[in-house]
C-alpha cells in the first residue's frame, strides 16, 4: 500500500501540473456569444489556476474557417496564453467542410504544427493530441490514420519504458470501440 500525501518533488521535471479540460466551444463567427463564451472559460481558468494548460478536445470551431480560428486566438492572446499553455485536438466540426485536405491545413497552421496530431511534453507528462487525418464515407467526421496510430502506439511504448505518463486526448472514439465510432 502507498503512502497517502508523499511531498512531491520540486524538480521541474517532475513536478505536478495542472491543466483543464474543454470541448465543443463551436466558435463561429455567425454566433459570436460562442467566443464570448471561451473567454470567459479561458478568463475563470487563468484565475483559478494560473499556470494550467488548457485542453480543448475538438469542434474548437464550427467550420475551421480562418476567421474562425481569428476568433479563437483572439481570446488566447486576451488571456496571454502562449501557444504551448492553449493546446488543440481536432474535432470533426473543424475538418467537415470540403474540401477535406483543406481543412486540416487550416488547423495545422492554426495549431502551429506539420501535422494536424503532436504531442506535448508537460514535464514528466507527455500530452498526445490526436486528430482525425482520413475522411470516411461520413460527411462530417474524420478517422485516425493507420500512419497515426503506429505513431502513438510508439510514443505510448517509450514513455512506458521511460515510465512518465501519457495523456491521450481525441475528440471522436476510434473506430470500432463504441456504438456509432467510424
Amino acid at each position: 500500500m502507498s503512502e497517502p500525501n508523499l511531498p512531491c518533488p520540486q524538480d521541474a521535471e517532475a513536478a505536478p501540473f495542472d491543466f483543464v479540460v474543454v470541448s465543443d466551444a463551436h466558435v463561429s463567427l455567425t454566433k459570436p456569444y460562442r467566443a464570448k463564451r471561451l473567454s470567459r472559460v479561458l478568463q475563470s481558468v487563468r484565475k483559478l489556476a494560473p499556470a494550467a494548460r488548457v485542453i480543448v478536445v475538438g469542434d474548437t470551431t464550427d467550420y475551421g474557417m480562418p476567421w474562425e480560428y481569428f476568433l479563437v486566438n483572439r481570446a488566447r492572446r486576451a488571456e496571454d496564453l502562449e501557444r504551448e499553455e492553449l493546446l488543440f485536438a481536432l474535432g470533426n466540426h473543424e475538418c467537415r467542410l470540403p474540401p477535406f485536405q483543406g481543412a486540416l491545413r487550416r488547423f495545422r497552421r492554426f495549431v502551429g504544427r506539420p501535422q494536424a496530431f503532436y504531442d506535448v511534453e508537460a514535464g514528466r507528462t507527455h500530452l498526445i493530441m490526436l486528430a482525425g487525418d482520413e475522411k470516411p464515407v461520413r460527411w462530417d467526421a474524420c478517422r485516425i490514420s493507420s500512419e497515426q496510430l503506429t505513431w502513438l502506439d510508439s510514443l505510448l511504448a517509450r514513455d512506458e519504458g521511460e515510465g512518465r505518463a501519457s495523456l491521450v486526448f481525441n475528440h471522436e472514439p476510434l473506430f470500432d470501440t463504441v456504438e456509432g465510432s467510424l
